[in-house]
């Protein structure tokens, strides 16, 4: 573990020419956005193509697949309850998965998952869905519905296929039994649920969900508005205190990644910002594509599922996994020993070529020793 930890601090606080790809990446990713800035459909088709098979030193670089996905026919299409609308309703998890990996001999060591909402508006201003925004903050247990959790049927003994209509109507008895065929996202640091807003300039900027929570503005209902303006004098005000936070969440409570915060403060303190740290931060803002390119090549997006070799998460770790395999054509794997591998995911077999022949989208990025 010694060893990844250093040559990965060391690429990432040290090496110049791991920076200067970063530089070329981000470069050739803005001049495809605007050139393709048409829409949404074809500015994530343009991002995906310039990331596939790219590498930054030891981090190589893969995408699959466009977006196009819509509610009535979704990549990741659930239903889940929304105090908003006081119904089951359905919608999208996301449009792109932004997955990162450090693996050695194909054993997964680290790990992160992120689920992003991609939209775009020629005026600098997002229209939000409140509903989906609460998904993406909340994560409350959905049931499959498409696409990439579409192999998951329900297994009521009411008989009663719909949710809403289920639970309005099923014994308490039977109710707990729904409750197993539903699907619990752990959330735990908060970093599971971002948004990425396309400009048409050929930029885009991601944001945790919960900054999008924070900053729209607009009368409470279902449809809320997000100006770019906002959200640049939020980053600068964000900026004098930083606004990265510890992906690992408390290291008392996960001794996994207070080791390689050890290993990174024995041969790089001097270097370590709080902001900076390789894959034990998590940025909640990536302004535009060059801190993008940044922060999902340094391990500072999404949530942290695998640390240390433990899985932290062993549902959205099994989950990632499969999806960063068929991305990557890799046979990438977590040990589970000791742990419960009955998961909610392990129970079915994931969708993925549902996910994306119905407009799903995936980066994954797998760091290799």
């Amino acid at each position: 573990m010694y060893e990844f930890v250093k040559k990965l601090a060391s690429d990432i606080l040290t090496n110049n020419d791991f920076k200067k790809q970063q530089n070329f990446l981000a470069e050739s990713v803005y001049k495809a956005l605007a050139l393709n800035n048409q829409d949404e459909l074809a500015m994530i088709k343009a991002l995906v193509s310039q990331v596939h098979n790219k590498q930054i030193g030891n981090a190589k670089l893969y995408a699959k697949n466009i977006h196009g996905a819509t509610s009535k026919k979704s990549g990741s299409g659930v239903v889940f309850y929304s105090p908003i609308n006081k119904d089951y309703i359905l919608k999208e998890l996301g449009d792109t998965l932004i997955i990162s990996i450090a693996s050695k001999d194909n054993q997964v060591l680290f790990q992160k998952i992120a689920f992003v909402q991609n939209k775009k508006d020629k005026t600098n201003k997002w229209t939000i869905d409140q509903n989906q925004l609460y998904l993406l903050t909340n994560f409350p247990t959905f049931e499959c519905k498409s696409g990439l959790f579409g192999n998951c049927e329900r297994i009521c003994k009411c008989g009663l296929n719909k949710p809403k209509d289920c639970y309005k109507r099923c014994t308490p008895d039977n109710i707990k039994y729904c409750h197993k065929c539903g699907i619990t996202l752990a959330n735990t640091f908060g970093s599971l649920g971002h948004y990425g807003l396309f400009k048409t300039s050929g930029d885009m900027f991601l944001a945790n969900s919960r900054i999008i929570r924070a900053t729209q503005t607009g009368k409470v209902a279902e449809n809320r508005n997000i100006k770019y303006e906002d959200l640049i004098k939020l980053t600068a005000q964000r900026d004098q205190n930083g606004f990265g936070h510890l992906g690992c969440g408390h290291w008392r409570y996960h001794p996994e990644c207070y080791e390689m915060f050890r290993y990174l403060y024995k041969d790089f303190g001097s270097l370590i910002s709080m902001q900076e740290l390789p894959f034990l931060t998590n940025r909640d803002i990536s302004s535009n594509i060059y801190e993008f390119i940044k922060n999902w090549t340094q391990f500072n997006i999404g949530e942290t599922v695998v640390a240390n070799k433990k899985p932290l998460d062993n549902s959205l770790s099994w989950f990632a996994t499969q999806i960063a395999n068929e991305v990557a054509q890799k046979d990438l794997y977590i040990n589970y020993e000791n742990q419960n591998n009955e998961t909610n995911f392990k129970k079915f077999k994931v969708q993925s070529d549902e996910f994306f022949k119905n407009g799903g989208s995936a980066t994954v990025t797998i760091y290799e020793i």
